[in-house]
């Protein structure tokens, strides 16, 4: 009994590290994900809306881990959320054919959605009073991550845009 326990012992031991290899890989190629939520509101009239984008994403468009040690920390982040403001809100276009939407008073912060780290974007868009249903455009690394997408809630309905 003791001679198979040393084997027994090596083979949970290789198990372990197969599986752990497995999940470190999965987490590498984790999709580039958004989350953008739009408040259900009448024509013409200003509507919040909350954006939450990954870190992980932003570090790669704008270079956030200035230290270079793979993690973006507050104090990195904190110098350059108005800027981050700024750079996202012009690749999301919402109008009507002839009418772009305002998107203004971008107050970016930080929280955590499942246990990774997401830069919130709340603003309000003002659109002109017409009779068409608003378009959406959206751009947000469209050169950087082509498989990145936002999961875009509106009122009750969840829509998936793609770059």
């Amino acid at each position: 009994m003791n001679r198979r326990h040393p084997a027994v012992r090596r083979l949970f031991t290789l198990l372990l590290i197969l599986i752990a290899g497995i999940a470190v890989d999965a987490r590498a190629h984790a999709p580039s994900l958004a989350y953008l939520e739009l408040e259900d509101a009448q024509t013409g009239m200003p509507f919040e809306a909350v954006w939450d984008i990954a870190l992980t994403d932003l570090d790669l468009a704008a270079d956030l881990d200035a230290d270079r040690d793979g993690a973006v920390t507050w104090g990195e982040l904190r110098p350059r959320l108005p800027e981050l403001g700024h750079l996202v809100l012009p690749t999301l276009g919402i109008g009507s054919p002839g009418h772009r939407c305002q998107a203004k008073d971008s107050r970016p912060s930080l929280v955590r959605r499942g246990g990774d780290a997401f830069l919130r974007v709340n603003f309000r868009i003002r659109c002109a009073e017409t009779d068409a249903e608003p378009r959406y455009r959206y751009s947000l690394f469209e050169d950087l991550l082509p498989g990145h997408r936002v999961l875009v809630r509106r009122g009750g309905t969840l829509t998936v845009w793609r770059n």
